[in-house]
């Protein structure tokens, strides 16, 4: 039970770099579509998807950069939403507020599956610290547990207020946007392609730093194939990378965003 669960994590985790390629390809749709030009979404969605292998097969620490790169805008973005939106929220009549927050048992439970999932997968920092100072990683873990209510709970609650607002659109740049107006103005929606586009690489790197080592762990345990405990020069788990980009690729052929 406990190596078929683990899988089941590993192929939620490998499956993100598609699931966000999608979403970011989503979004420059949007934004050429405005300007009368035709969106190359094959092309994009693929890139995308691969650009996180390409720079992990590089080595450990070039993927470690890259993470860095896109976790200090992306944190920052999506922090600042939240606290603007709630300071907004904070002056502005309750009425307003909860008035497209009302749906059914069926979409609650769903939507508890997901907002469950999110929250869990928190604790993928403590991937990281086999990497660096145990000591001073781990004390990230704490600053992510006081973030998770702010970000999940104070996030959705100013999502609420966009006013197309509706429970399983998956139209991300269209809701945030809508949402963000009312205290971002005439800059939201530049601010809102900041924040999906490095929210989205962000987790696309990270899964790719994080799957491999799932792999890794299982068969260092004896419950997968050696092969996925290989470990190549510059730290590259390349038979687990290879194999979570086979996973990825799955997903994006599929193409169900939902």
């Amino acid at each position: 039970m406990g190596r078929y669960v683990a899988i089941a994590y590993f192929v939620s985790w490998a499956a993100a770099p598609a699931i966000y390629a999608i979403i970011l390809t989503d979004l420059i749709k949007v934004n050429l579509a405005s300007l009368g030009i035709a969106c190359p979404e094959t092309v994009l969605k693929i890139g995308f998807s691969a650009i996180a292998f390409i720079v992990a097969f590089s080595g450990s620490r070039a993927l470690a950069i890259l993470h860095l790169f896109f976790v200090v805008p992306a944190t920052a973005f999506v922090i600042t939403f939240c606290l603007q939106g709630l300071g907004w929220i904070a002056l502005n009549p309750v009425e307003v507020i909860f008035n497209k927050t009302t749906f059914g048992f069926g979409e609650w439970a769903k939507w508890f599956f997901i907002a469950t999932y999110s929250v869990y997968a928190c604790e993928t920092a403590s991937s990281f610290v086999a990497d660096s100072n145990p000591t001073r990683t781990l004390q990230f873990l704490t600053v992510a547990a006081w973030l998770i209510p702010v970000v999940f709970l104070g996030g959705s609650w100013v999502l609420s207020l966009a006013p197309n607002f509706a429970v399983g659109s998956s139209d991300t740049f269209l809701n945030l946007t809508t949402a963000s107006e009312a205290f971002w103005g005439s800059y939201a929606s530049f601010a809102v392609t900041l924040l999906i586009s490095f929210s989205c690489l962000l987790t696309c790197a990270t899964a790719v730093a994080n799957s491999p080592r799932i792999l890794y762990q299982l068969a260092k345990e004896g419950d997968l194939s050696p092969v996925f405990a290989v470990v190549f020069p510059q730290g590259v788990l390349e038979p687990a990378l290879v194999f979570t980009f086979f996973i990825s690729c799955l997903g994006l052929a599929w193409g169900n965003l939902a």
